[in-house]
């Protein structure tokens, strides 16, 4: 596996086990992104996100 660099541009994602929700509620959701906001925004540029039930873009 390839180091995470600086300058490159990464597709993350991460879906449910057996495809099972990550998020059930619709605080689910706004948790993500305050711990989005927390640990990931000040180290990395996004260009786009996207939220849905069994997984996240």
């Amino acid at each position: 596996m390839e180091p995470v660099e600086s300058g490159n541009y990464y597709h993350i994602y991460n879906r449910g086990i057996n495809s099972c929700d990550l998020f059930s509620e619709e605080g689910d959701y706004e948790r993500f992104l305050e711990l989005f906001e927390k640990y990931l925004n000040s180290i990395a540029e996004v260009y786009a996100w996207c939220l849905m039930p069994n997984h996240f873009h």
